[in-house]
């Protein structure tokens, strides 16, 4: 990680999986249940997995406040599978695909 990174705490989704991670550490609820924990600013590589240790559950349910307590379904729509986001500086907009052709749609 690069030394200027501004310390802040992110939260990924993957199909009812869910990633928490930030400077030191990151942790991986999985959709079967499954726990990982990684201190990625020793372990950059995830090979060791600290979810079953003790000595971090404080550090588990720290980064699991991050995580939704009822989170959206997933959508369904074929719609969102025709949408791009493209980013030009700062903004974006979405382009949509339909009988072939992309049509610009508001953010």
């Amino acid at each position: 990680m690069p030394a200027t990174a501004i310390d802040r705490t992110v939260v990924q989704v993957d199909d009812g999986s869910y990633s928490v991670i930030n400077q030191t550490w990151r942790f991986i609820k999985r959709k079967n249940g499954d726990e990982e924990l990684y201190k990625v600013d020793v372990d950059p590589n995830e090979w060791t997995n600290l979810a079953t240790n003790a000595e971090y559950a404080a550090v588990k349910k720290e980064l699991m406040a991050y995580l939704p307590t009822a989170p959206a379904a997933a959508a369904k729509s074929i719609k969102a599978r025709n949408l791009r986001r493209v980013f030009k500086g700062d903004t974006y907009y979405w382009l949509e695909k339909q009988n072939n052709t992309i049509k610009r749609s508001k953010k």
